[in-house]
């Protein structure tokens, strides 16, 4: 029985390009996976931007104006998965020398 739980965390700093100006903006991540019956079935629960802080914003600069946008974007949610491994199984075949004649006859 295997089981594990993933955080990820996301970051872009602030910083200018030429004449903009991009905010920092950070992102958490949540997953949680499980296996059953000789990893034969498994289910993964995940849950993207946790905290809903994946928000985007600029300041574009030019010599006669200057344009900030904010952007609230939505990109939390959750997914299920689950797997089931057809013929789990390790195969019992050694493989003794397949295709050993024709490599001798070339």
């Amino acid at each position: 029985m295997d089981a594990w739980l993933n955080v990820d965390f996301s970051w872009r700093t602030e910083g200018n390009a030429e004449n903009m100006y991009l905010e920092d903006t950070w992102q958490c991540d949540l997953g949680l996976y499980k296996s059953f019956c000789k990893d034969r079935w498994s289910v993964k629960l995940q849950c993207n931007d946790l905290f809903s802080t994946a928000n985007s914003g600029m300041v574009l600069r030019s010599d006669v104006r200057e344009i900030r946008m904010k952007k609230k974007l939505d990109t939390r949610n959750i997914s299920v998965t689950v797997r089931y491994k057809f013929n789990a199984t390790k195969s019992k075949y050694k493989g003794t020398g397949a295709g050993k004649d024709q490599k001798s006859r070339l």
